[in-house]
């Protein structure tokens, strides 16, 4: 069982973190204002044992997301199958 927060903009999902401090954080690359690999960077310096796995639909931001910090990068579409994956993989 998962206690699952939402964030709609990436200053939020930093704003969420910094009060929870979640075991894993799926983070979306497109969100309005700070995008989801800036947010990735920021959480990341000031907690570098935070884990975080990027989504996005595109492939030139995979890089990207992993040099901000992200442990993986899964590529939309992808099934529930392949997320609960990673979401055990990484909360192992």
């Amino acid at each position: 069982l998962y206690t699952v927060y939402e964030a709609d903009t990436g200053l939020r999902a930093i704003e969420l973190y910094e009060k929870h401090q979640p075991d894993l954080v799926i983070m979306d690359t497109r969100m309005p204002g700070l995008d989801g690999i800036e947010a990735t960077r920021k959480i990341m310096h000031a907690h570098p044992d935070a884990r975080i796995i990027g989504v996005t639909g595109y492939a030139d931001k995979n890089a990207a997301f992993q040099e901000a910090g992200a442990l993986a990068v899964i590529q939309k579409p992808f099934s529930l199958a392949e997320l609960s994956e990673y979401v055990a993989k990484y909360l192992q």
